[in-house]
């Protein structure tokens, strides 16, 4: 099958197979289950189940941010889930709404691994990759870095979005997002000041 790839398919082919690998390897509550793995000569397909409550992005978007009861039940959960997956030698590395889905039971599910790794503790890793407004300063500046402040630095993002229901760091382009995020730019909006501490 891979020898009549061209490299763009060769690419997302292992792209999936990294997503399979990862989903196996965190395996829990949190993450979603791979039912089936089918291949063609073309593609290859995950079924996976379906998490029942839609995007945890349809959550913050309905009432311009969350409540910070739910913000924080749902974030406890979130930590607790990275903390699994960081214990197990993988890092996450696209953080957002966006790839978290919420059950039934409106419990938070990781739905998306595609640009997740492996990492050894203590090495840095050079994969400069990510959603630019949800991505460390240290991979917009193209250096090396360590996997999981990488994910604790998109976390802090997160909990600003599911707050506010903005990005911490708007722009009209990317290059401008990139300034903002090398040099800590955000704004503090009303909402979060004087918000009291709940603990994790």
């Amino acid at each position: 099958m891979c020898d009549n790839m061209k490299g763009q398919q060769f690419g997302q082919l292992m792209t999936t197979l990294l997503n399979t690998v990862c989903l196996q390897t965190v395996k829990n509550d949190m993450s979603i289950c791979v039912i089936k793995v089918m291949e063609t000569n073309e593609y290859i397909y995950l079924i996976m189940e379906h998490t029942g409550g839609g995007q945890l992005m349809g959550l913050i978007l309905q009432n311009d941010g969350m409540q910070d009861e739910e913000a924080h039940r749902l974030f406890r959960q979130i930590v607790h889930a990275m903390q699994y997956f960081h214990q197990k030698g993988i890092v996450h590395l696209d953080l957002k709404p966006e790839n978290m889905g919420v059950d039934t039971g409106s419990n938070i599910t990781f739905i998306d691994f595609d640009l997740s790794t492996r990492f050894t503790a203590g090495k840095k890793l050079k994969r400069f990759f990510g959603t630019v407004l949800h991505v460390a300063p240290e991979i917009i500046q193209e250096k090396e870095y360590k996997g999981p402040q990488a994910d604790i630095w998109s976390l802090g993002l997160l909990l600003y979005a599911m707050l506010t229901g903005k990005c911490s760091f708007e722009a009209s382009n990317n290059r401008e997002v990139k300034k903002l995020i090398k040099q800590g730019t955000y704004d503090i909006l009303p909402r979060l000041r004087g918000t009291p501490e709940l603990p994790l």
